[in-house]
């Protein structure tokens, strides 16, 4: 099996095959629902994927439980997946506590991504960033009260939920925003109508090996993997590497094919056996469990399926470096595929 690559969102737009795959019959009717706002249907894909969930004929959640559910375990990170665009107008001014403001916003929230172009200062602000900041409990930075009212006003239809769930919450950071700001501050905080950051969410099929080397060596993304607590994968295929006609040692690489696939067969048999045995010591156990300990025995050439989100500037990144003749061919493939995609795009 090769490594299979979609793309399902870009520029706040939702892929059209992307949507018409979640109307189809493989998912079920009540998970995926538009209403609750549009950017939301991929942050629950990218949860389900973690747990396998919303499929036809299963026992699930309908999409306001999920989101209720995630919101409450404070599982946050799927939301990373959304992100917004905020430019700050730094010309003229001269307030020291304008930029005191802007440092408190950076001190409480360190994982936003900044840059600066002329006299403007740009932040991305994920819907992540959005929702940890409303269901906090502490103290909270004055400078994101106003930019969270201001992504509201603009992106609140596509993110419905948050206006459903939070409505108290909201309301309190809007009289705040009012006490505090005088308009010519506010004016200052523009939510941008496009993506500046350019971000990209894929859907990839992989190699759990091949899945961990994109993730480790990237700082600007967002992911959401399978999880092998949560999901069944005894039967799962290897991601085989291809056999490149360029390649200048073709029967070295198929004899190393053929020596890692017995490997591969090898590692799964033991991860049954042990699953297996596991069920029948502890018939009581719950699955999950049992699953998350016969996982440590799983071979990294499994399969694995991932949400994972990138901006521009770090797809450059992961191109420069996977996308040369040093670069692993399964890794590369992977890499030629994801800029095909945006290449076409």
């Amino acid at each position: 099996m090769d490594n299979n690559v979609s793309l399902i969102f870009s520029n706040y737009k939702l892929e059209s095959s992307f949507k018409d795959k979640l109307k189809s019959d493989f998912y079920d009717k009540n998970c995926f629902i538009e209403s609750l706002g549009e950017f939301l249907l991929v942050c629950e894909y990218a949860g389900r994927i973690c747990y396998n969930s919303g499929l036809s004929g299963k026992n699930n959640r309908d999409s306001f439980e999920y989101h209720k559910h995630i919101i409450e375990s404070k599982h946050y990170s799927i939301y990373g997946h959304i992100n917004f665009s905020v430019r700050i107008n730094l010309i003229n001014e001269t307030n020291t506590l304008f930029y005191l403001l802007i440092f408190d916003l950076l001190s409480h929230f360190p994982r936003i991504y900044v840059r600066k172009e002329d006299y403007f200062l740009y932040l991305n602000i994920s819907l992540r960033h959005v929702i940890e900041f409303l269901s906090s409990k502490q103290t909270k930075p004055l400078f994101m009260s106003l930019i969270v009212k201001n992504i509201l006003e603009k992106y609140g239809d596509k993110i419905d939920f948050v206006n459903i769930f939070f409505e108290q919450e909201i309301d309190n950071i809007v009289q705040e925003v009012n006490f505090y700001f005088s308009h010519d501050l506010s004016h200052k905080i523009k939510v941008l109508d496009y993506d500046y950051f350019e971000w990209y969410t894929f859907e990839i099929e992989t190699s759990r090996r091949i899945a961990n080397e994109l993730i480790r060596h990237n700082t600007e993304y967002a992911v959401s993997q399978e999880s092998t607590r949560y999901v069944d994968v005894r039967d799962y295929p290897m991601i085989r590497y291809k056999i490149y006609n360029s390649s200048n040692d073709l029967e070295t690489l198929k004899d190393l094919n053929i020596l890692e696939y017995k490997s591969y067969i090898n590692s799964l048999s033991t991860y049954k056996q042990v699953f297996d045995n596991l069920c029948n010591l502890y018939p009581n156990m719950n699955k999950k469990y049992i699953r998350g300990y016969s996982a440590d025995l799983l071979p990294l050439g499994l399969k694995t399926r991932l949400v994972i989100s990138f901006t521009k500037w770090q797809l450059e990144k992961i191109f420069e470096q996977r996308i040369s003749e040093h670069a692993d061919p399964l890794m590369k493939d992977l890499a030629v595929k994801i800029k095909s995609l945006i290449n076409s795009n």
